[in-house]
């Protein structure tokens, strides 16, 4: 997994390489590569008093081809993303039920343009309300694009609810699922018992019910 550019509120860090690694890590292409897989997330407020469509994320570049990003969550709830590479585009468009109340949205976008698919995932923080969408046939990125909207190139426009967006070269998961790590300390009725995995490489539940006790060593 590499995160190759985050921006925040008030900065943004890039590396082709990957954040943290030097340009020999072999899990990321680098300078003027394709990213054939990858993901987009961003984390933003819904703003429920806003009755007009909102812009959360604006991208245009003219640099030997017209190329541009697009997310809008308009006044129905609807969540569309647009991302072009002169003819060529993707498009996705996801019907939410969201929450009356102030509450703070993550989307994810992951595509893999050699199995030609790609999923768009909305995730109500907090709620446990997910909103899922599969696309065929989604473009790969540039890492120039990349590049380009994490260094201030090209118009990028983002709007003020948004705490932040980031690119991975990797398919993100979706939420973090539950768990404890193996060799956890989990308090039965058959006395102080290590959490083990199981045959598909998980931590099996064995022998524990709801309500046994799980320590946390100091």
């Amino acid at each position: 997994m590499s995160w190759l550019g985050i921006h925040g509120i008030d900065r943004a860090a890039f590396n082709p390489w990957g954040i943290g690694f030097c340009k020999d890590n072999p899990g990321a292409g680098g300078p003027g590569s394709i990213l054939p897989r990858g993901s987009l997330l961003m984390e933003f407020r819904h703003r429920p008093h806003v009755g007009a469509p909102q812009w959360l994320l604006r991208y245009r570049r003219e640099e030997g081809w017209s190329r541009g990003l697009d997310v809008r969550l308009d006044h129905k709830g609807v969540l569309s993303l647009r991302f072009w590479q002169g003819k060529l585009e993707s498009r996705a468009r996801l019907p939410l039920t969201l929450p009356r109340a102030d509450r703070r949205l993550r989307l994810t976008y992951a595509w893999d343009a050699p199995a030609r698919v790609a999923r768009l995932t909305v995730e109500v923080v907090g709620k446990g309300q997910v909103f899922h969408l599969s696309q065929e046939a989604p473009l790969a990125w540039p890492m120039d694009d990349v590049a380009a909207m994490m260094q201030g190139e090209g118009r990028l426009r983002v709007a003020p609810q948004v705490q932040f967006f980031a690119f991975s070269n990797v398919l993100e998961p979706v939420a973090l699922g539950g768990g404890v790590a193996e060799g956890t300390p989990v308090l039965t009725p058959q006395g102080n018992n290590g959490a083990r995995r199981n045959a598909a490489g998980s931590v099996g539940r064995q022998t524990q019910r709801s309500g046994d006790g799980i320590f946390a060593p100091d």
